[in-house]
């Protein structure tokens, strides 16, 4: 990589790996500064500065939110905020795995 060394894989990833193994094969291939999650070959979640955030559609974002969730978001250049289809795990779930694989099957539902 030019200009310094390629970011180390973080640990939380080996985490997730083994959590959401009973669900299939679990995969994380580095994205846009983060990491996707795919099980299967069907990406599912993303980690984000070890944040994990699953895809979602309406009704799956609408769910999060009234769980606490936030949505990823990031300022372009213009200064203009932009929020994605990602939302972060609920808060309440992030230390229980059978929460955290509902979730996730959910996600892959959304395609």
């Amino acid at each position: 990589m030019l200009g310094g060394m390629a970011k180390a894989r973080p640990e939380i990833l080996d985490y997730y790996a083994e959590l959401f193994e009973p669900l299939g094969v679990v995969e994380a291939r580095r994205l846009f500064g983060g990491w996707q999650l795919l099980l299967d070959g069907r990406g599912f979640a993303f980690v984000i500065s070890d944040v994990l955030y699953f895809r979602t559609d309406p009704p799956l974002r609408s769910e999060l939110e009234g769980e606490g969730s936030r949505p990823f978001a990031y300022s372009r250049k213009d200064g203009r905020e932009i929020s994605t289809k990602l939302m972060s795990a609920p808060e309440a779930d992030v230390d229980d795995p059978d929460a955290l694989r509902a979730w996730a099957v959910r996600a892959l539902a959304v395609g």
